[in-house]
């Protein structure tokens, strides 16, 4: 039988393995909006950062052992766009925040058409938000108000002294 979020429902899989998913999801994606909220609100937030991160790659994992292809996707997209905010490739603003936070919308929706047994997700605007989120983990952003400039990291690279040996500044 096919699911919500392009994966197949087995119909032995344990209520007890379901009912994990669906609550812990719920919990994560939980975290991850109150996280981003947070994020979004100040943008230098260390423990926002990895707390989203976390709870992205922990909806990844059980998402991806459920077959839900598109959730898994997303927090994989999402995982990344945190990567690059915690090692100081992208700073957090407003389109950053906006793009995460509609991850973790179109999540909430999969979760809740897999929880439905609805057997289409083209509602949900999955492949939309994919490419934001891939465009903003890809583009980098090394601005000086970046993450990592805020905490008091080089986001301009290596630096290289008088006598021509390579120098990072952290």
């Amino acid at each position: 039988t096919h699911v919500a979020g392009g994966g197949r429902v087995n119909q032995s899989f344990d209520d007890e393995l379901y009912e994990l998913f669906v609550n812990e999801g719920h919990e994560h994606l939980e975290v991850l909006q109150t996280s981003l909220l947070r994020l979004e609100r100040s943008s230098s937030d260390r423990d926002a950062v990895r707390d989203a991160f976390r709870a992205s790659h922990s909806m990844k994992g059980m998402a991806a052992t459920m077959g839900q292809v598109e959730l898994t996707d997303l927090m994989h997209a999402l995982e990344d766009v945190l990567g690059a905010i915690r090692d100081g490739e992208r700073a957090s603003n407003a389109a950053t925040a906006s793009a995460m936070l509609d991850a973790v919308d179109a999540s909430m929706r999969l979760l809740d058409a897999f929880v439905a047994k609805s057997p289409s997700t083209s509602e949900i605007p999955v492949e939309p938000v994919l490419e934001r989120l891939r465009s903003l983990a890809e583009a980098g952003d090394d601005a000086p108000g970046s993450f990592a400039a805020a905490n008091g990291h080089d986001v301009h690279g290596p630096d290289v002294d008088t006598v021509g040996a390579a120098v990072l500044r952290v």
